[in-house]
């Protein structure tokens, strides 16, 4: 059951939430970002899924996810920068079970260290944001620090400069001058 609100255009096209575009074929609902493959899907230029098992047709859930499209390469590193190691996505759901397969794009290593790397030099470099903003946060302060003392520095050579002006200096060395020659 959809929304009544949903604009739906002549050829069927669903305009949903976030940027998302729909269709109903049939038995199914296609949702994608893409409103070339919502397109695609009604006109029937599509490729089929290889579902050997046939899981994804009997299951009341199937989904599948591609991360090639390099238009979408700034939203991925933004909404889901995990997408940079992805292939694609795919699987099914039913009340009982869940299966999601995982195609990642370097496939010359174990799939396993791939995701592991990826997560641990992810957290790295979010430590290391956050440690640069500490480490901002710090230097500002140390800055204003600086600030303050400087202006201390500069009222005190103003004190002394005016105490200067008010001096007989000249008095004061022939009073030197005197004691000197004695």
């Amino acid at each position: 059951n959809l929304p009544e609100e949903i604009s739906v255009t002549e050829d069927g096209i669903m305009s949903l939430e976030d940027g998302f575009y729909g269709v109903v074929t049939g038995d199914y609902f296609f949702a994608s970002n893409d409103s070339a493959w919502v397109n695609k899907v009604i006109a029937g230029q599509t490729t089929k899924l290889k579902d050997e098992e046939e899981t994804l047709a009997s299951q009341p859930y199937g989904y599948y996810a591609s991360f090639g499209n390099p238009d979408h390469t700034e939203m991925f590193k933004k909404e889901f920068p995990m997408a940079e190691i992805l292939e694609n996505v795919w699987g099914y759901a039913n009340l009982s079970e869940a299966e999601i397969n995982i195609a990642l794009k370097d496939k010359s290593q174990n799939s396993l260290r791939v995701i592991t790397k990826y997560i641990s030099d992810f957290i790295a470099d979010e430590e290391m944001n956050a440690n640069e903003d500490i480490k901002n946060t710090l230097d500002q302060e140390a800055l204003e620090s600086i600030e303050d003392g400087m202006e201390t520095i500069e009222e005190g050579i103003n004190e002394v400069g005016k105490a200067l002006e008010d001096a007989d200096i000249e008095g004061v060395v022939n009073d030197i001058l005197k004691e000197v020659t004695k």
